[in-house]
């Protein structure tokens, strides 16, 4: 058995070559595992901001909604301590211009001294006080209920 010279450098040049792709593969998927890890690191970031700033929107939101809550309790505290205090008729003027006479209809009663001439119309109608500090605040009659 003659060896022959550089006969075994063909396989080994080839093993090399092949030792040398594998690298080049296991290094790029390396670097493509690396990319992967860090993107999703700053989508998980990202994910973290954003859940951050939703809770400290609901806590702003949660704040508003108790200032409003507490608003409305002592609105209702008022309009309790009016409630007990004899009702009182403040005039109003209506959005749909009814008369005196209409509000007289409904039920609303004048104050002691004030008479009411059924042949003239008033551009103002009487409402108790109560209904008149929840219109001053904003809220409706339905709302008191």
């Amino acid at each position: 058995n003659a060896r022959v010279p550089g006969g075994e450098g063909a396989p080994l040049s080839t093993m090399i070559g092949q030792l040398i792709s594998l690298r080049e593969q296991l290094v790029s998927t390396q670097d493509q595992q690396r990319k992967m890890a860090a993107s999703q690191l700053e989508k998980q970031r990202q994910q973290l901001k954003l859940a951050r700033q939703q809770q400290e929107q609901i806590a702003r939101e949660q704040q508003q909604l108790l200032e409003e809550q507490q608003k409305i309790n002592i609105l209702q505290q008022q309009i309790q301590v009016q409630g007990h205090m004899t009702p009182m008729m403040i005039p109003v003027f209506p959005h749909d211009q009814r008369t005196l006479a209409a509000a007289a209809q409904q039920g609303f009663l004048f104050p002691p001294g004030m008479s009411y001439k059924p042949g003239e119309g008033y551009p103002m109608q009487l409402i108790p006080s109560t209904m008149a500090a929840a219109a001053a605040a904003g809220l409706s009659p339905l709302q008191l209920q």
